[in-house]
């Protein structure tokens, strides 16, 4: 099964959203975050699927999906993919850019898409953009 990595802040993004949408509807912030996985899984087996943003704001070339409200920001020309962060769609790039600076040192986390189930293990750390 194709494989993704997680940048550092990712799954502080995760865990503020599903935190963010279980105040109202435990069972829909559940939903979400199966949706945001089995995404995970289909941008790493077809990682052209994106929306390639190729512009001086964003270096390198980032891919974007949209996912209800939110967008997931991901490096596709990496084997594996980088998720680099799932951010609102109203948010700015610019802060998306820090994170892209962070994903050029190394610092990310492994992810396979080989779990059994949907289980995410969410810190409560939490990252600022």
């Amino acid at each position: 099964m194709p494989r993704y990595l997680f940048g550092r802040c990712v799954e502080a993004d995760l865990q503020e959203i599903r935190s963010y949408i279980a105040r109202d509807n435990w069972e829909a912030a559940h939903r979400m975050m199966v949706r945001f996985v089995k995404l995970f899984r289909l941008l790493a087996a077809r990682p052209e699927l994106g929306h390639v943003r190729e512009d001086d704001l964003l270096e390198p070339p980032v891919s974007f999906w949209p996912v209800g409200e939110y967008l997931v920001v991901y490096l596709p020309n990496r084997i594996p993919i980088e998720i680099v962060a799932v951010v609102h769609g109203a948010f700015s790039v610019q802060p998306v850019d820090e994170r892209l600076l962070r994903a050029a040192t190394g610092r990310f986390r492994a992810r396979t898409g080989q779990s059994r189930g949907v289980t995410l293990n969410l810190s409560s750390a939490s990252c600022v953009l």
